[in-house]
Formats: C-alpha cells, sequence, structure tokens
C-alpha cells in the first residue's frame, strides 16, 4: 500500500515539474486514465497527432466533430485526444464531466493532475504533430472548424 502511494506521487510531482514540451523534444511515456479508466500512454512513438485541450469549448470542439467519426477515427489516424481537467471540481468530475464522457465513442486521456507538459493558450486546442519520435510543429487552434484539417 505505501509503496502505491509512493509511486502515486512519484508520477504527480514528475507530471508538476515537467517542462513545457517543444518542437525537437521527444515524449517521456505518460501514464494516465481514460474516462472508462483504462490506461492510455501517451508517448511518440505511438502517435503521429496528439490533440490537447484545457479548456471547455475548445474541448467541446473536438467531442462534436469526432462523435461524428467512426469509433475507429484516432487509432486510424494514429492520434490521441487529451483533456486537462485538473482545475474542474471533482464534484463537477464525478456528477456530471465522467457521464457525459462515457457517452463519446472514442478514448479521451484525462489529465487529473496540475501539468504544464502540454503548451497552450488560452480558448485553443493544442495540436501536437509528431514525426520520428519528435515533436515536428505545435500548433494553436482557436476556431472548431479548423479541426476537419487536422489529419490533412
Amino acid at each position: 500500500m505505501i509503496k502505491k502511494m509512493l509511486l502515486s506521487l512519484m508520477l504527480l510531482s514528475s507530471l508538476a515539474i515537467a517542462q513545457t514540451l517543444k518542437v525537437g523534444d521527444t515524449i517521456n511515456p505518460l501514464n494516465v486514465k481514460d474516462q472508462f479508466d483504462k490506461n492510455v500512454e501517451i508517448n511518440s512513438k505511438d502517435y503521429k497527432t496528439i490533440i490537447f485541450s484545457a479548456e471547455k469549448d475548445p474541448a467541446s470542439w473536438v467531442s462534436e466533430y469526432l462523435n461524428e467519426k467512426p469509433n475507429t477515427y484516432l487509432d486510424a489516424n494514429s492520434a490521441v485526444v487529451v483533456s486537462d481537467i485538473s482545475g474542474m471540481p471533482s464534484f463537477v468530475t464525478k456528477w456530471f464531466a465522467m457521464p457525459k464522457f462515457k457517452k463519446y465513442n472514442y478514448s479521451l486521456a484525462l489529465i487529473k493532475e496540475e501539468t504544464k507538459l502540454f503548451p497552450k493558450e488560452e480558448e485553443a486546442l493544442t495540436i501536437i504533430k509528431i514525426k520520428d519520435n519528435k515533436i515536428e510543429s505545435i500548433k494553436f487552434i482557436k476556431d472548431s472548424k479548423a479541426i476537419a484539417g487536422i489529419f490533412n
């Protein structure tokens, strides 16, 4: 039990002190849970695209877009969606957000502890493109219509 607590504390502290990703970086594997409590390993070898949201409106753009796609869409595009819900009150997460997330037809990797790992801008989605295990580009989308161009 104590070992499990220490491991959890080490993981949380590593998230808190992690430096913000930038072009040229390799993403050290980050293990989080999705809305179904399944493990998701975010890394730069398994994914070509990381879609990151830290605010409600940009996150809703992603869900509206992806819920119209087949549930294999992210896998077919080697993509993962990551949502930072660390600022959400726990009762909101438990009673409102998680039931809503479980209706999504895709896996949503959830960041529950504050981190500065993913770059972000206000009212924007962060799109991280990966090539040859390194971050090739980081873009910010501030318009829901631009989501359709992510995989082009």
